[in-house]
């Protein structure tokens, strides 16, 4: 990597690796409840080469946190970091999460414990989020500086390509419904995924 970096990328390398160095730091902080604990959370999820290390303090703070945002921080930086792991990670015990009385909670505890490929009831849910405009920045979380929307907008671009059917056809049954925020994101999400079809020479999709 280092070799084919251009040479103001080195800058960014090495300050990337001099703040890497500091992760137990950062772990430490989690695991003690100090004060920054969910900046500190957060900030775990930059570096998924240590995810093996990462992950199991992060599932001990969630069995202790009841702070709504920061269970929101928790379940996505656990859901991110479990998919860039060498080792495969079972999330499937945090289900219970999927119906925690916060909706943001249950968003992000469905995208943790998704099964992969999505099957239409997660999709449809997932979709379905994009209509519910308290997600957009859900009070008390900083992942991705709180825009859990977006994630989710960034994720579902990102799908395996054997979900592009699934979703796309939960994307039609939700956008007649979409307004505001929803009209404006959706129909990109729903344009990458037939943009990824069409380039797959998969079978076209008939919008409905």
């Amino acid at each position: 990597m280092r070799a084919e970096a251009m040479p103001q990328d080195w800058v960014h390398l090495d300050c990337y690796d001099a703040v890497q160095e500091g992760v137990p730091a950062l772990r430490r902080l989690v695991t003690d409840n100090q004060e920054g604990a969910q900046i500190a959370a957060y900030s775990l999820a930059f570096f998924p080469e240590q995810a093996e290390g990462s992950i199991a303090i992060l599932l001990q703070q969630l069995y202790r946190t009841h702070a709504e945002g920061y269970l929101v921080d928790l379940l996505l930086v656990l859901e991110f970091l479990a998919s860039q792991a060498v080792t495969a990670y079972d999330l499937s015990d945090l289900v219970a999460y999927r119906l925690h009385d916060a909706y943001a909670v249950g968003i992000a505890a469905t995208l943790a414990t998704a099964a992969r490929p999505l099957d239409a009831r997660d999709a449809e849910t997932l979709v379905a989020a994009f209509l519910e405009e308290q997600l957009i920045y859900p009070e008390g979380s900083c992942f991705n500086e709180g825009r859990l929307l977006l994630y989710l907008q960034w994720w579902l671009m990102r799908c395996q390509p054997e979900e592009i059917p699934v979703l796309l056809q939960a994307i039609t049954q939700v956008l007649p419904k979409a307004a505001g925020w929803s009209l404006s994101h959706l129909p990109h999400v729903l344009l990458c995924l037939l943009q990824r079809s069409n380039a797959a020479r998969q079978t076209p999709f008939q919008l409905g």
